[in-house]
């Protein structure tokens, strides 16, 4: 994408005189920007004031402006965390079977996590964005299922 090139001048006259003369000249689109595009300015100032000139902006040729494209804010996606329930049936082994496959925990990691869920009935076993934590949730559920465990787990918003 080429950048745009804009010049200032005095008058909208001498503005439309001059946008006919040098986009041939140059190539450039001067009126290019659309009130609806988002675009930010940035000035080159190495101009020089012509000698015995009154006004800096007499001539014009050494000053030019860059409009480019504004690159957009992206704000960071909202984060969901998957909960593993605890239940009376499910094996210890399994639990952590499951956390190292899907989770990718060590085997120290795993074991403190499994116990956490045993004993408060409930444990966060990862924060991911909403399409990753719905994915692994529901390969978790499947896994158990094939398995005849009854183990389940959620997705909750992260604060």
């Amino acid at each position: 994408m080429a950048h745009r090139v804009w010049r200032f001048c005095r008058s909208a006259a001498f503005w439309r005189e001059r946008d006919k003369r040098s986009c041939v000249k140059h190539s450039i689109l001067y009126d290019c920007a659309t009130p609806t595009e988002r675009v930010q300015f940035r000035l080159i100032t190495n101009y020089k004031q012509p000698v015995g000139s009154q006004e800096p902006w007499e001539d014009d040729s050494d000053i030019d402006v860059v409009v480019e494209k504004a690159k957009p804010k992206l704000k960071k996606p909202p984060m969901y965390q998957v909960v593993m329930l605890n239940d009376d049936y499910t094996r210890m082994e399994f639990v952590v079977e499951v956390l190292m496959k899907f989770f990718s925990m060590d085997a120290e990691t795993a074991n403190r996590i499994m116990l956490t869920v045993h004993i408060f009935g409930q444990a966060v076993v990862g924060i991911f964005p909403k399409e990753i934590a719905e994915a692994k949730s529901e390969q978790v559920n499947n896994y158990s299922y094939q398995r005849n465990y009854p183990l389940h787990t959620i997705i909750e918003m992260s604060d």
